[in-house]
């Protein structure tokens, strides 16, 4: 069925809907069960056409403008059988992506792309240290460093006591 005949322009927001959604000023749904079917319809769509499903690919199919309309529309308050509804499917889609990827379906960076950018995925990187304190120098050239920095104050004494005698007492 064509896309674009299935969705009709709200006066109200301007936003284009699936057919029988009436928009209002808080949501793009008047009932949670008109919004399952839309997705039910996305997912069913996606089996047909061997395409596997996608947050915006879903977000687009039931007349979001792309997955961060969604993805607000999931956060506003009062939606909370609404968003059950889309954090179930979200939690489907993620689901698929997880098992394409581990059973070599799915080109795994781009899988990793979309768990980070749809479901929250981050990197975690530890740091270890396992640092060694090594002798950077040899014992004779250790020896060598002492015996300079020896004669360096013992220097520095002789030329205190060298000003110290041209001091004259008036």
């Amino acid at each position: 069925m064509n896309q674009v005949a299935r969705l009709q322009q709200d006066p109200t927001t301007g936003r284009f809907l699936p057919n029988n959604c009436l928009a209002s000023a808080n949501a793009y749904y008047n009932d949670p069960d008109t919004l399952q079917a839309a997705i039910d319809d996305y997912f069913d769509t996606c089996e047909a056409n061997k395409y596997p499903p996608r947050v915006t690919g879903m977000a687009l199919h039931i007349g979001f403008t792309g997955r961060v309309s969604l993805f607000d529309y999931l956060h506003r308050p009062g939606r909370s059988p609404y968003a059950n509804i889309i954090k179930r499917a979200k939690s489907k889609i993620e689901d698929i992506r997880l098992g394409d990827m581990l059973t070599n379906k799915n080109n795994v960076i781009a899988g990793i792309f979309d768990l980070k950018n749809n479901f929250g995925y981050i990197d975690k990187q530890v740091n270890e240290s396992n640092v060694k304190v090594q002798q950077v120098a040899a014992p004779e050239d250790v020896a060598a460093l002492k015996a300079l920095a020896l004669r360096m104050i013992e220097q520095q004494e002789d030329d205190a006591l060298l000003i110290e005698g041209d001091v004259s007492h008036d």
